[in-house]
């Protein structure tokens, strides 16, 4: 059963908590997956989103990568074993 949130979270006439039956959720779900994301035009798909995209995309996407990037390198700084660590 889901948690309860705060009453402060909640607008007015809002209910705490909604029960939605699986089975239909799953099936619409497993229907969009598979047509829209592993279905058989996916590379057309992608290729007509990537032609709309217009700079701003591109360049905010970029950044997006290389923050990523640079968190994985810092992780992997950071996971390293620090042999001078065990020296003093």
């Amino acid at each position: 059963m889901a948690e309860v949130p705060p009453v402060a979270y909640l607008p007015g006439g809002h209910p705490a908590v909604i029960q939605v039956r699986e089975e239909p959720l799953m099936e619409g779900l497993n229907e969009f997956f598979n047509r829209e994301i592993f279905g058989t035009h996916r590379r057309e798909r992608l290729q007509a989103l990537l032609a709309r995209m217009d700079g701003e995309h591109v360049d905010e996407h970029q950044t997006h990568v290389a923050a990523a990037k640079a968190k994985i390198k810092d992780l992997a700084r950071r996971q390293a074993p620090d042999e001078h660590r065990f020296l003093h």
